[in-house]
């Protein structure tokens, strides 16, 4: 419509400057919701056009491999909770005989640790399964993997005084007869 068609319609100037006012907002609502419908427009061929491109990457899958894949992974998780807890259970063995060695007067812990037949030694909740008859065959075998700090008056080697000293003290200088204690 123009402004001369308007004039033609007997219109005042002031009449078709209202016109034109409200012919405005509604141009400028019909732009706005135009622009809206474009912008939805290329979002949605921009989502068809990713939906497509999906659509061809799924077409070259091989669902065999990928459930084998999947088998896989299940499979090494699997082995590897088992092998964690039983590195776990290793784990507490070792630390409670180190205890056990502890308590039961141990000189050296990795020495007497040595002389263990571990394959022989397994744990059950608290309990430690073949350590006893072990520990006395070692304590018999080699007493002195074991420090029992019994006193003992014994006199020194090379006529010393009578002395308190303890088994491991005592077998020290009586191999040598050469070192007096202070």
């Amino acid at each position: 419509m123009t402004k001369e068609e308007l004039l033609a319609l007997k219109l005042s100037e002031e009449q078709i400057a209202d016109v034109f006012k409200i012919n405005g907002k509604d141009v400028e609502k019909a732009k706005g919701d135009l622009t809206t419908k474009e912008t939805e427009v290329t979002t949605l061929q921009g989502q068809l056009k990713d939906a497509n491109k999906q659509i061809d990457d799924f077409k070259g899958l091989d669902v065999e491999s990928i459930k084998k894949a999947s088998d896989d992974y299940k499979k090494k998780f699997e082995d590897s909770e088992t092998k964690s807890k039983e590195d776990m259970k290793k784990l507490q063995l070792d630390y409670k005989i180190e205890n056990l060695l502890l308590k039961e007067g141990a000189v050296n812990t990795k020495a007497v640790k040595a002389l263990l037949d571990a394959t022989k030694i397994s744990i059950d909740g608290e309990n430690i399964i073949g350590f006893d008859d072990q520990l006395k065959t070692i304590k018999e075998s080699d007493p002195w993997a074991f420090n029992n700090n019994t006193v003992v008056k014994t006199k020194l080697p090379g006529g010393g005084n009578v002395e308190q000293l303890s088994d491991v003290e005592k077998r020290f200088y009586e191999k040598n007869p050469d070192i007096k204690p202070k």
